[in-house]
């Protein structure tokens, strides 16, 4: 019978309390806004979450020192599969009220490849996380959004077929998926920008058409 997917949305809705879950805060070094070429310097992306959110944006691309703790952190089954090794660390969010700590990213990133769904300890109580390459080579938001697209692709997969997609747990067909993606997502924004671009230009002419009576 096919998986429904549907609770992820409301992971916390039936769960304990946010503060049995959450971990206790780890020192670690605090990661700074991402600098390009900074020397000893390694690029990864910090994951809001709903607590810590800030603006539209579900991520922040920043930079960490090469022997921050994520590097040690073990890799998710999937992102093992495909050939992409990251490490998650959560960075120790004080815990808020009910769904604060949600964190659907990091969630999905722990997805398990025969049941589709993430170990409980990721399904609530996350918190903000670090995400980076555990071979310390930059990890950047449009690769974590690949990665993470990806990991829904899999549980629609799970959903409308009620077993595990293998086939997809390869890294092959990840960079297939991956390069499609980026090409559409690229599209995408250059419809976007085309649309933009024809919304200023009636606006300019009505302005004209406004001026041009008023003389």
């Amino acid at each position: 019978m096919p998986i429904d997917y549907s609770k992820w949305d409301n992971i916390d809705t039936d769960s304990e309390p946010e503060t049995a879950e959450a971990p206790p805060p780890q020192a670690a070094p605090a990661p700074q806004p991402a600098a390009g070429g900074a020397s000893g310097l390694v690029p990864a992306v910090l994951v809001w979450c709903a607590k810590d959110k800030q603006g539209s944006a579900p991520w922040k691309a920043v930079a960490i020192a090469e022997d921050h703790p994520v590097f040690s952190a073990a890799v998710p089954p999937l992102a093992a599969a495909v050939g992409v090794p990251i490490g998650v660390h959560r960075v120790g969010t004080v815990p808020g009220g009910p769904g604060t700590m949600d964190n659907q990213i990091a969630t999905y990133l722990h997805l398990d490849l025969v049941s589709g769904f993430a170990p409980s300890q990721w399904q609530s109580g996350v918190g903000t996380v670090l995400v980076a390459r555990t071979d310390r080579k930059p990890f950047l938001p449009e690769n974590l959004e690949a990665l993470w697209m990806y990991c829904t692709r899999i549980l629609d997969n799970f959903g409308f077929e009620g077993k595990a997609p293998k086939h997809l747990y390869n890294p092959k067909a990840f960079e297939t998926w991956s390069v499609d993606y980026h090409r559409e997502a690229g599209e995408e924004e250059d419809e976007d920008e085309e649309e933009e671009r024809k919304k200023k230009k009636t606006a300019n002419k009505k302005k004209k058409k406004k001026k041009s009576k008023n003389y």
